[in-house]
């Protein structure tokens, strides 16, 4: 083979592999950007499964929605992301309580809500109480964080504020 024939293969083998990198990219950007049809976005980002160690089940909810709301999910596909994306843990405490055709049967309000019940039940009010009235202001906390971390407890504590009592400091 002379040289001509290797540099004729060689630009040969660029041109091939330029392709093939225009087309990597294009199919890239496509699953990451989404496709666009009738003005509807087909791709939507995962959303974190839930872990009732990390937050609060009304947080990820709160969440949920801003996330449907920000890639603008029709909401007759609530039911189908919300049950991919919860995570094992609280998909099967679903199907333990509604069983497989359960789940099939009811709506995404209806699933939400079954949940809320759920995860919410667990919280006894004496068990909150204790927490907010054992709470400390750490050596590593601001005021602000504290005061965060004392209405976060506070939220579980069920205290109701009478008539007689609202306009009274309860601080020394």
């Amino acid at each position: 083979m002379d040289v001509a024939a290797v540099k004729e293969l060689l630009k040969e083998q660029q041109e091939i592999n330029k392709k093939m990198w225009e087309d990597q990219r294009a199919f890239f950007k496509e699953m990451l950007v989404g496709r666009v049809s009738d003005g509807e976005t087909n791709a939507v980002p995962a959303f974190h499964a839930y872990k009732k160690q990390l937050h609060s089940w009304e947080t990820y909810l709160e969440q949920l929605h801003q996330h449907f709301s920000a890639h603008s999910v029709d909401k007759g596909k609530y039911k189908s992301f919300f049950l991919t994306w919860i995570g094992t843990e609280t998909y099967d405490i679903l199907r333990s309580n509604l069983g497989s055709k359960g789940i099939e049967t009811k709506t995404y309000d209806e699933l939400t809500k079954g949940l809320t019940d759920y995860f919410l039940a667990k919280t006894h009010v004496v068990a909150a109480r204790h927490e907010f009235h054992k709470a400390t202001m750490r050596s590593d906390q601001t005021y602000r964080e504290w005061i965060t971390d004392l209405r976060r407890v506070a939220r579980e504590c069920k205290f109701v504020c009478s008539a007689s009592t609202k306009n009274k400091s309860h601080t020394l």
